[in-house]
């Protein structure tokens, strides 16, 4: 079920510092994540641990078509060939010029991720998702995702979910950018990542990532 998603659910975090108070006079807020079956797709199952997610004015998402970058912006692309299975019962499939990345059927986990190296203290604008989905009964989701050590204490690390996109309408390719709210990250103490699942794999190459980028204000 593809292209330009029916309802973006947009959960941003990562604003410390310097982005917390802009995010706040923009109507965001970190909340606990409660879900189960979200805490389950980012691979949570102990229900006493805290995770993450920012709430604000979800902005559905456009048809790109071609995405420029401005003079003003900077960005890091991650092609679908540079996910990694999140164990390893991901069984990695991949068509056209082996950039894109689906899962088959025989394949026992259905998620991957890849790491962004993001630069410190510079605000995010996009996330910009290349991809096909002609499913009529599943959906790729695409999560963009940080996880901080913890300063000045010894716990366990704080995962935070930044956004979900889920793919659904008319099947064949899509390239859809993904408006961001005032996210700074702190990547001193934390690292952020995406991952993609394919709905349990069911699907095979009906559901197939090209790749993704996040773009921000260059200095």
């Amino acid at each position: 079920m593809s292209r330009l998603p029916t309802v973006a659910l947009l959960l941003c975090a990562g604003l410390f510092a310097n982005g917390a108070g802009a995010a706040d006079r923009e109507g965001w807020r970190r909340v606990p994540l409660t879900d189960a079956a979200e805490r389950a797709a980012l691979g949570i199952l102990d229900p006493e641990r805290a995770v993450f997610a920012w709430q604000g004015p979800a902005t559905p998402p456009r048809d790109a078509g071609i995405v420029p970058i401005g003079r003003d912006q900077a960005s890091v692309l991650v092609m679908g060939s540079e996910f990694v299975g999140i164990s390893a019962s991901f069984v990695a499939g991949r068509t056209g010029f082996a950039e894109e990345l689906f899962c088959p059927a025989s394949s026992l986990e259905s998620r991957a991720r890849a790491r962004l190296p993001l630069p410190s203290d510079r605000r995010l604008r996009f996330l910009d998702v290349w991809g096909f989905d002609s499913s009529a009964t599943r959906d790729l989701q695409v999560r963009l995702q940080e996880f901080c050590l913890p300063l000045g204490e010894a716990s366990e690390g704080e995962l935070t979910l930044v956004s979900t996109v889920t793919s659904s309408g008319a099947p064949g390719y899509f390239n859809l950018r993904f408006i961001l709210p005032p996210v700074w990250p702190a990547t001193a103490a934390c690292s952020w990542f995406l991952q993609v699942d394919f709905a349990g794999c069911q699907a095979g190459d009906a559901l197939r990532l090209s790749g993704a980028r996040v773009l921000w204000d260059a200095p």
